[in-house]
């Protein structure tokens, strides 16, 4: 039974940081600024912070939600943004000085949905390849400030450990078999 708990324990659920969003204002000291999406996976990675190193992709489905100062919003998808590097990171276009994001909510998936490398932990199962959580910016009241940032998180399991259910089963099996030797034995 101590098997069966330590071995479950195992394959729990693990949210792993991905990415990132964040608010950059322009250098052109203009009070425009824009959203950037940061792809951390693959050969972007910076481990410990950022532990994928299997590439994934920030889906189609990614939508960047921004409310503004002036009751406004927008809901953007990559089709509105541009891609720096090929489709790995996305960047939104500049919006302010008059009207800033007082709110911004980031979900999507990523893609593949196949298992993920981590650094120094082997291969993980990514569960669903959705966003834990979407990544938040703002409090809703007052303009988002430079730098802010948002880690974007997925879910992940260590990949071949079996399920409690399976394992149970497994100690059942043997503990079975042990009980009929011995009463065969005791004959």
């Amino acid at each position: 039974m101590l098997a069966v708990v330590a071995f479950s324990a195992s394959a729990l659920a693990l949210p792993i940081p991905i990415g990132q969003l964040q608010w950059v204002l322009s250098d052109t000291g203009s009070g425009a600024g824009q959203f950037s999406i940061i792809n951390q996976t693959g050969a972007n990675s910076q481990a410990p912070d950022f532990p994928a190193l299997t590439q994934l992709l920030f889906a189609a489905d990614l939508k960047l939600a921004v409310t503004f100062s002036d009751a406004s919003t927008a809901d953007l998808s990559p089709a509105d943004m541009t891609s720096p590097d090929g489709g790995l990171s996305w960047d939104t276009a500049f919006f302010g000085p008059n009207v800033l994001p007082i709110l911004a909510s980031l979900t999507g998936s990523v893609s593949p949905v196949l298992n993920v490398q981590l650094d120094g932990g082997g291969l993980w199962n990514i569960i669903g390849g959705i966003f834990t959580d979407p990544a938040a910016l703002g409090d809703g009241a007052n303009a988002i400030s430079d730098g802010d940032l948002a880690i974007i998180y997925i879910e992940v399991e260590r990949a071949n450990v079996p399920e409690p259910a399976t394992l149970l089963i497994f100690a059942t099996g043997i503990a079975g078999l042990v009980a009929r030797r011995r009463a065969t034995a005791r004959r």
